[in-house]
């Protein structure tokens, strides 16, 4: 269950040098139709906070985090004052922050004006902060003096995801927290730069867990070794020994099933030492507090993948699908690729 306690809306203004900022909560009892803005907001921390593209994310370890600050900074005052008159005034203060450093780390790198929506509220009892991006081209629009006006039959469906939001904990202490927040950081097109939101903004980085882990693992093994294997299809034959073995669902380590997988590749003797520790950095860069047994995510394995040298030729084959269901070569005289099916798969 969802409870939203305060709400205030600043205007982005990349265009211009500052935001523009609102000077008072937003009065519900001023909005004819609050039930369905409530149910607007709502619906949108629900749908984005569970959405696949949302990560569980911790706070850089930075001697200095903006964000992460000003959050704090209104927890504590929330201890010392309560819910009054001087921590709504508090609230406020740091909204405007929130916004300015949202609209710093945005200037220069993303035209996608609009407004900020930050919130306190809370899910099943538990408190947090949160801040939604939105886009101008809602049903919730904004007038100059930053006061709503409401058409409901123009909000966006609930099915309509947001792309940049973040839910952060309601606490001072972040230190002892498995999860700081949770942040969908999804690019809105190919031309949008990558990762402002996260890094620049929230200056915080996704936590490891066995669907990313079971991903960028199963990727970086695939880069590394078949890197070191000259024939085509032995590349392809190690990459589906890869997937059938993370496929099973049981433990995988690393250091002691990856060589298992590859060794056939290789003269006998092969040391792989060199390269676990290639992917290991590469997947350490990415996630730092990254480990290397793992239970896989099993529907977070890729389906095998062959494509022409140009692009225009792709065939997908399930991670599922034995060796005895399907078979390829090429042809020495020819140099024609043969794929071969199984009739029971009915090929069509």
């Amino acid at each position: 269950m969802i409870e939203i306690q305060k709400l205030i809306v600043h205007n982005l203004n990349l265009s211009g040098r500052n935001p523009i900022f609102s000077d008072s909560l937003i009065d519900f009892s001023e909005i004819d139709e609050i039930d369905e803005v409530l149910e607007f907001f709502k619906k949108h921390i629900e749908t984005t906070r569970f959405q696949g593209h949302t990560k569980q994310c911790k706070f850089n370890n930075n001697i200095s985090n903006n964000l992460k600050s000003y959050v704090t900074d209104i927890y504590d005052k929330f201890l010392e004052a309560g819910d009054t008159e001087e921590f709504e005034t508090h609230f406020i203060d740091n909204s405007r922050l929130i916004a300015d450093h949202l609209a710093r780390s945005m200037r220069g790198k993303s035209p996608s004006d609009g407004s900020v929506f930050i919130l306190l509220y809370s899910m099943d009892n538990i408190p947090y902060i949160g801040i939604l991006k939105m886009d101008p081209n809602t049903g919730i629009q904004i007038r100059e003096d930053l006061k709503l006006d409401v058409h409901p039959h123009m909000l966006p469906s609930i099915k309509e995801k947001l792309h940049k939001s973040a839910f952060i904990k309601f606490t001072n202490d972040f230190q002892s927290q498995e999860v700081d927040l949770f942040a969908l950081d999804k690019q809105q097109s190919k031309d949008e730069p990558a990762k402002y939101f996260m890094s620049g903004f929230l200056e915080a980085i996704e936590k490891a867990n066995s669907e990313n882990m079971t991903k960028i693992i199963e990727k970086e093994a695939k880069i590394e070794i078949c890197a070191l294997i000259e024939n085509p299809i032995e590349k392809s034959r190690f990459s589906q020994k890869l997937k059938q073995k993370l496929i099973t669902g049981e433990e995988f380590n690393l250091d002691d099933d990856l060589p298992l997988l590859a060794r056939e590749f290789f003269e006998h003797g092969f040391n792989f030492d060199e390269s676990i520790s290639s992917i290991k950095r590469n997947v350490r860069a990415k996630y730092p507090d990254a480990i290397f047994e793992i239970v896989p995510a099993v529907e977070k394995v890729k389906e095998l993948e062959f494509k022409s040298v140009d692009k225009s030729v792709t065939i997908k084959i399930d991670a599922n699908l034995t060796n005895e269901m399907y078979t390829y070569y090429t042809d020495e005289d020819t140099g024609e690729t043969i794929f071969r099916f199984d009739p029971i798969l009915e090929i069509v």
